[in-house]
């Protein structure tokens, strides 16, 4: 009775034990179904606090080779954090002392343009003067010296420079004489009809120190022996600077046309337009006329 139950508790005991299943560390190997994970412990990274797995070995499951050795397992520890180097520290430079500052010099070149020199054509500014500064005291008068032009034109009519100390216009407005004078002029001559009255201009240009000469001019006596006067009178150095005028200008035009002509041997063309300039009228007709007969008249004669 007994040896008929010893098979059948072995069948049952077999039985169970395959029912239970198959234990990594009974059967020194791993079903299929064996599990390769299991929940690690959380692995600390340093600089990235997140939680990461760490998939571990089958507990009892020895896969390996029997000669290599498997280093125990190491659950629950956090490995150590590699060490941090910290920046290393700004340079900070030191602080003069209390007094002792500076101003930096700059790096860079001056790129100023260079003052310029005594001799350059470059234009330059003089240092303005004082308004209350004296004017400069008046030369003296120099008889060798040609009289400038300057304005003598807006209180001489017609005014020209014949030769270098000779001019010759318009009788001037009552401030010409002094304006002449002033310029360095020491002599007039008045070109004027026998009509004509001289004694105030004669008075006017005694009293502003110049010398007062006339020579009385008409179509009749109009000649030769008046034309060398006038020359002479012109040319005389004794009475430069001078200046020669008449009222209207014709009876002095007529004599620097005979003057140009006689006297500088100028071409007719030449002489009449200059003489046109100081008085001459080219239209022969009314009193013009019998100026113009005279002057053919000498002309011929000559």
């Amino acid at each position: 009775m007994l040896t008929r139950w010893i098979p059948l508790a072995a069948s049952v005991a077999i039985v169970m034990a395959g029912l239970s299943g198959c234990r990594c560390h009974t059967c020194n190997r791993c079903p299929p179904s064996c599990p390769t994970t299991v929940n690690a412990p959380p692995v600390v990274v340093p600089r990235a606090q997140y939680y990461q797995p760490q998939a571990g070995p089958c507990p009892g499951c020895d896969r390996s080779p029997s000669n290599v050795a498997v280093p125990p397992p190491t659950y629950g520890q956090v490995p150590a954090a590699p060490p941090i180097s910290s920046p290393a520290p700004p340079v900070v430079a030191e602080r003069p002392a209390t007094g002792t500052w500076q101003p930096v010099q700059p790096s860079r070149p001056d790129r100023r343009p260079p003052a310029p020199s005594e001799d350059s054509n470059r234009a330059k500014l003089n240092i303005p003067e004082p308004m209350d500064r004296p004017p400069p005291p008046p030369e003296d008068v120099d008889a060798t010296r040609t009289p400038p032009r300057g304005d003598l034109s807006a209180e001489i009519p017609q005014f020209e420079q014949v030769y270098e100390r000779v001019a010759a216009g318009l009788q001037p407005f009552p401030d010409g004489f002094q304006l002449l004078a002033s310029r360095g002029y020491r002599s007039v001559l008045h070109i004027r009809r026998d009509s004509e009255d001289s004694t105030a201009l004669r008075t006017t240009v005694e009293s502003k120190g110049m010398k007062y000469q006339d020579l009385v001019v008409s179509p009749q006596t109009l000649n030769r022996e008046m034309v060398d006067r006038f020359s002479r009178l012109v040319g005389d150095s004794g009475l430069h600077p001078i200046f020669v005028f008449d009222r209207k200008g014709q009876l002095a035009g007529a004599l620097w046309y005979l003057h140009f002509r006689l006297n500088d041997g100028l071409p007719e063309a030449e002489a009449r337009k200059r003489a046109v300039r100081l008085g001459l009228d080219e239209e022969p007709q009314g009193e013009n006329a019998d100026l113009w007969l005279a002057i053919n008249r000498i002309l011929r004669g000559a």
